[in-house]
């Protein structure tokens, strides 16, 4: 009787489906490209670029231009604190996505580099 009842309980399903290990953001040791929409990199070549390498541009172009999904996949494998450093040193950002992460991490506006650059690029739409 015992051995069936655990002969069950190894066999179940779980009960939150698994993603699986590619998809695992958070224990990979690099970010996976295919998790994200392939158009926000139409300009080069996803397979060249290195998640830790181009952290700066890969962070910049998500926050810009990708779906909550897509921010949410950058944000869980960078974290906040890498985030923040890149968006605030990025030379060009949209004055709506200033606003919006400098309420995010609390910080004026004035502190990300490209509030102080004429050019401001626009935002997909």
């Amino acid at each position: 009787m015992k051995n069936d009842i655990c002969h069950e309980l190894r066999n179940k399903k779980p009960l939150m489906p698994v993603l699986p290990d590619e998809q695992k953001v958070n224990e990979q040791d690099s970010l996976s490209l295919s998790l994200l929409r392939p158009s926000l990199f139409w300009d080069v070549n996803p397979d060249r670029l290195d998640a830790d390498r181009h952290a700066a541009f890969i962070i910049v172009r998500v926050m810009e231009r990708g779906t909550r999904e897509d921010v949410n996949t950058v944000w869980h494998y960078y974290g906040e604190e890498t985030i923040k450093i890149h968006l605030l040193a990025a030379r060009s950002l949209h004055k709506k996505t200033i606003s919006y992460f400098a309420n995010k991490f609390s910080v004026s506006r004035a502190q990300f580099k490209s509030f102080h650059h004429g050019e401001q690029v626009q935002p997909w739409p």
